[in-house]
């Protein structure tokens, strides 16, 4: 008889308080596993979110199917309970194709194996998808509570350097805040760049770290631009007062930032370079610096180390880079048969989900519909007298708390009612809408374009490595780089006739 491996998750720990989850989930996947003729091997469970790859159980369970005496079969209840985010769907992929893992959905009655079909795997990701979309949510609740906290006066992430929390509030370090000082002092005055700056801090005997005594360039900007230290908390480009102590005074803060900008523009440029703050070196990881030849008709890049001859990499026109991202952004279109066959899979999936929803919603209404009858029933029992004022207190608190865990439960139901299946036709366009806008665009917005998808664009040997945010960077890798775009029917007039239908 063949074995199995079980896996149970919920997502949060009042799930697993509200003791249905986890013992619902192990007695389907127990049946299940009965009716298919499986032994149980292990079972692995737990209560965790699954905003971020990692989870302890998760990780045991792959590590053990890469045995090679192990099971190869998992068994859980559906999609969301087994990943809910891309870097989770790619360790699956591996899983299945280079240890011939199945994983068995069993409510949803799909198989994720290497002999699956390309529309299986296609309606995977487009679960996944979704499920991201729900994280995303739920981020955004979280980022209300951050706000509420800032607009307090609060602070809602670790104390920057200077400072350290204490009981959740933001109090001045005395060890490190006089390092904080000492560096807006001296470049208040304007006789400081930030590579002198961090040795004076040095000769004046303030150390950054004891195993790093000088402060990195890096670290001494950020300093210098974070208004935390003015008093002032920002958040999402808005400044909000705070109720901590402040290091800098107001008239300090606005020379040091006077001077930033000075630094940052040279005199009489005419050129806001496109990439400056952008691109680093890809032999040395130095920032890229841009310059301007013959009055500005021609835009160099060059490693700022290269002018002291710390670095070897030359001089690149800003046109090599701009050509080799216009074939990057354009790989990054979905080809018209790939999104064809998404949008069929996921009318496909909405179906599915509608009929699970209502499932569910009717199981509820005729829990309601029974414990509204006890209720009833209990208050009769009291009326003839033939139970105690105690015991009819405490059968229907009972009960009124059964009847207002179904409230929550249909209320769960309807907030997941969201049309995440509308904003999916807009991602699938999303990549054709960035492309046009980095060839149509202008100067601010190509710049805006980059800071929003590319967490790093390096240059080495004048060739250019993008590394773009999630999810285009999942994509780009995996879909495009690795050829994994479905092969289809690229007849434009036909997938458009295919699309009407």
């Amino acid at each position: 008889m063949a074995e199995c491996f079980i896996y149970a998750r919920v997502s949060t720990k009042d799930q697993e308080r509200e003791g249905f989850s986890i013992p619902s989930q192990l007695e389907l996947l127990k049946a299940y596993a009965q009716r298919q003729g499986l032994t149980i091997a292990a079972a692995y469970v737990e209560s965790v979110t699954a905003g971020k790859a990692g989870r302890k159980q998760f990780n045991a369970m792959a590590a053990a199917l890469k045995g090679k005496k192990a099971p190869k079969i998992v068994l859980v209840e559906k999609t969301d309970r087994l990943t809910r985010n891309f870097k989770d769907y790619v360790l699956i992929e591996q899983l299945t194709l280079e240890h011939d893992a199945e994983f068995h959905l069993v409510k949803e009655n799909e198989i994720i194996s290497k002999a699956g079909t390309g529309h299986t795997k296609l309606v995977q990701g487009l679960k996944v998808l979704l499920a991201k979309n729900y994280i995303d949510n739920l981020r955004e609740e979280t980022k209300k509570g951050i706000l509420q906290k800032i607009k307090q006066g609060g602070w809602a992430w670790q104390a920057p350097y200077g400072y350290r929390m204490v009981k959740g509030e933001l109090v001045i370090d005395p060890d490190k805040a006089p390092l904080v000082q000492r560096a807006f002092e001296l470049y208040a005055d304007g006789c400081h760049s930030l590579e002198s700056l961090r040795d004076a801090l040095h000769d004046a005997g303030l150390f950054y770290r004891a195993t790093m005594p000088k402060v990195p360039k890096t670290q001494i900007y950020n300093i210098l631009t974070n208004p935390v230290y003015a008093g002032e908390v920002h958040y999402q480009g808005i400044g909000y007062k705070g109720s901590h102590e402040k290091l800098v005074d107001g008239r300090t803060w606005a020379n040091v930032q006077r001077h930033l900008s000075k630094g940052t523009r040279h005199k009489g440029r005419k050129y806001d370079f496109l990439f400056q703050h952008a691109l680093s070196c890809g032999e040395c990881g130095s920032p890229m610096c841009g310059e301007e030849k013959r009055g500005g008709r021609y835009i160099y890049y060059r490693c700022w180390k290269a002018a002291n001859r710390q670095c070897d990499t030359g001089y690149i026109n800003e046109r090599s880079i701009t050509a080799q991202l216009d074939a990057i952004f354009e790989k990054l279109v979905f080809p018209l048969d790939y999104k064809v066959e998404m949008k069929k899979s996921y009318y496909e999936l909405k179906h599915a989900k509608q009929n699970t929803e209502n499932d569910e919603s009717e199981r509820i209404t005729k829990e309601r519909n029974r414990i509204n009858n006890r209720i009833a029933k209990v208050y009769e029992d009291r009326i003839d007298e033939k139970i105690s004022e105690e015991l009819w207190k405490s059968t229907a608190a009972k009960l009124e708390s059964q009847l207002q865990a179904l409230d929550e439960a249909q209320a769960r139901i309807t907030k997941a009612q969201i049309p995440y299946y509308e904003l999916f036709d807009q991602f699938l366009e999303l990549p054709g809408m960035l492309s046009e806008t980095w060839k149509e665009g202008n100067q601010q917005e190509k710049g805006d374009l980059i800071k929003s998808i590319t967490s790093n664009i390096s240059l080495k040997a004048e060739k250019v490595t993008v590394e773009l945010v999630e999810p285009f960077d999942y994509f780009y890798k995996e879909m495009v780089l690795n050829g994994k775009y479905p092969q289809g029917n690229s007849n434009p007039r036909r997938l458009r006739e295919r699309e009407v239908s």
